[in-house]
């Protein structure tokens, strides 16, 4: 399927501290593809900066089509995703059907390499309906090093090559008609992201498990949503590691 559009939705809570970064990378991605890319970040109970420094970011980028920032007091992961999808789909098929757009959707506290779009659009070209890329802890970050090694460890065992079983909220794309008959992002705390690729694989959707897509993510864990990524890294901590316990939500 040749993709036209883009709509990239990006859920914020109290990311001050890395909202700038998350809205710059995709501005960066997306002067590399001519397909145009709309953003929306939705700022979910935040009582930090995150709004005023999302709205400048979007003002500043010179790539995006479209790009809005909403506010809006779910105080869930889930509800903030889908919100912020389904607000950059809006513009994204003004001019044509929904088949001919893309819907991804990272983290705010994530970084998308520079051809994150160009790589998704080149999937969807194969015959992919949607794709669950990887993600890798950000160096800079002050994890423990035993954690680190834990992290890399449960990667390691449960496979990271292509057809690999991870899949992340910070690294997903589907066909937004796909993306729109599977229902979206369930309005969960955590755990939104594989409850919809469920779906989108029970109505026979053709879903890619790439190694070529890979996101730099936060290594905090001290994380925003309960149950997602930051608590399962938390887990590794050595006093409280719980190594065979969560495997299947990461």
């Amino acid at each position: 399927m040749t993709i036209r559009a883009f709509a990239v939705g990006l859920p914020a809570r109290d990311e001050a501290d890395h909202i700038v970064a998350s809205i710059e990378a995709l501005d960066r991605a997306a002067a590399v593809t001519p397909i145009p890319v709309h953003l929306a970040v939705v700022a979910d109970r935040c009582g930090d900066a995150t709004d005023a420094l999302a709205r400048a970011a979007v003002e500043r980028a010179l790539c995006l089509r479209t790009g809005i920032v909403l506010q809006s007091d779910h105080g869930r992961a889930g509800a903030a995703r889908d919100m912020a999808c389904r607000a950059a789909l809006a513009p994204a098929v003004a001019s044509g059907a929904p088949s001919g757009v893309w819907v991804a959707t990272t983290d705010a506290d994530s970084v998308v390499p520079p051809r994150w779009f160009e790589l998704q659009a080149i999937w969807s070209n194969w015959g992919a309906d949607g794709c669950a890329g990887l993600v890798e802890l950000d160096p800079g970050d002050p994890l423990p090093a035993a954690v680190r090694a834990r992290w890399g460890a449960h990667v390691e065992r449960r496979g990271r090559g292509f057809g690999h079983p991870h899949v992340h909220g910070a690294n997903l794309g589907l066909r937004a008609d796909l993306w729109l008959e599977a229902g979206g992002f369930d309005h969960l705390s955590a755990g939104e992201d594989h409850a919809l690729w469920r779906r989108a694989r029970a109505l026979g959707a053709r879903l890619v498990a790439t190694d070529d897509i890979v996101v730099c993510t936060s290594a905090r864990l001290d994380g925003r949503a309960p149950g997602g990524f930051s608590e399962f890294l938390a887990d590794l901590v050595p006093a409280r590691s719980e190594p065979d316990g969560r495997d299947a939500t990461v």
